[in-house]
């Protein structure tokens, strides 16, 4: 039997200094019959160009260069372009284990799932490792209501659900999809430009799609920390639009028909993301210490925050994170600055 066409989604936008090492760690995959689709997303660096050479190199590499859209909207152009049975969708900074795809479709294949998730490794811009994140879960396959009942309650909580930490992250980055659930789910990514966190807000309605999941207990991908991110750097707007984020994501449970229990654990990523937020302004140089406090008195005392800290199971959460949630709902401001820059360094 013919292998299994895998389209490979790489979007690209400024990154040209890891771009080379991502792409050659596509190429180099043990699977060889993949489609590398690279969407050049208005790249304003040397990007569009190794995407060329890349191009004329192997025969499998497709280039795509297109005005600026932002990542989910790159990500949707390699979606309609994609001709696999499997898709992926990587990041441009990011590298691959040479057996990641090969592990993918033998697993997907063989147990008929529509999505497969394997365990990653953060590591620094120089490529130092950080942390692993081995997937742990009680079984490698969930079918049926066994993907919302189980499955998707562990993925968003990071830390601990019912007793467990079964290492699962929510990211695009993170898996390989079926193309058939994509295409009959008319599934596209939202733009992060409407929605922060389109990883979660879109994913999380994809879950719900997906009757069939396979788990790989193998770190298959290394994914750089980049500390210029967005995700690393405090903007003004980014608790309004995390606001923004819950809201949509407790409509989304409404229409995804998700029961109550996900409906409590969406706060989980909403937290997080506020977390972020904070320790942020906590380090932020555009912030004298007594506008940080005033900055951070503000959130701690938004009524949309506090209702979802009311949500966490404390008992679940790892001690440092169980104290600065406690911390947070004492509205604490000192305090909160405090441990967020300890945290932070």
């Amino acid at each position: 039997m013919a292998e299994r066409l895998v389209s490979v989604v790489l979007p690209i936008y400024n990154v040209e200094k890891y771009l080379d090492r991502s792409i050659k760690s596509i190429v180099e995959q043990t699977y060889k019959n993949i489609e590398i689709i690279l969407v050049d997303d208005g790249s304003p660096d040397k990007c569009p160009q190794i995407c060329d050479k890349w191009q004329n190199l192997d025969f499998r590499v497709k280039v795509i260069h297109q005005d600026n859209a932002g990542l989910g909207m790159a990500r949707n152009t390699g979606i309609e372009n994609a001709t696999g049975e499997y898709i992926c969708f990587f990041d441009s900074d990011d590298y691959l284990n040479p057996n990641l795809i090969a592990e993918c479709v033998d697993k997907m294949t063989h147990n008929k799932a529509d999505f497969a998730v394997y365990g990653f490794c953060d590591v620094t811009e120089d490529e130092q490792l950080l942390c692993e994140y081995l997937p742990t879960a009680s079984k490698t396959i969930f079918s049926g209501n066994e993907v919302q009942q189980c499955f998707v309650k562990h993925i968003l909580s990071p830390y601990k659900y019912n007793g467990e930490c079964w290492n699962l992250k929510i990211s695009a980055w993170n898996g390989m999809y079926a193309m058939s659930m994509i295409r009959n789910s008319g599934f596209r990514f939202v733009s992060e430009r409407e929605i922060i966190s389109e990883d979660v807000y879109s994913l999380l309605y994809l879950y719900s799609k997906m009757n069939r999941v396979v788990i790989i207990s193998e770190i298959l991908y290394y994914h750089r920390v980049n500390s210029k991110s967005l995700t690393h750097v405090y903007r003004k707007d980014r608790v309004e639009k995390l606001n923004y984020l819950y809201s949509r994501l407790n409509e989304l449970c409404e229409k995804c028909h998700y029961d109550s229990e996900i409906k409590r654990l969406v706060a989980n990523p909403y937290i997080n993301g506020m977390i972020g937020a904070m320790k942020m302004m906590a380090d932020s140089e555009d912030l004298t210490n007594k506008e940080c406090k005033k900055v951070l008195a503000i959130t701690l005392n938004d009524a949309v925050f506090q209702s979802a800290l009311r949500k966490v199971d404390l008992a679940s959460e790892k001690i440092t994170r169980r104290i600065l949630i406690i911390v947070f709902k004492a509205k604490l401001v000192g305090v909160s600055c405090f441990l967020l820059r300890i945290r932070r360094k």
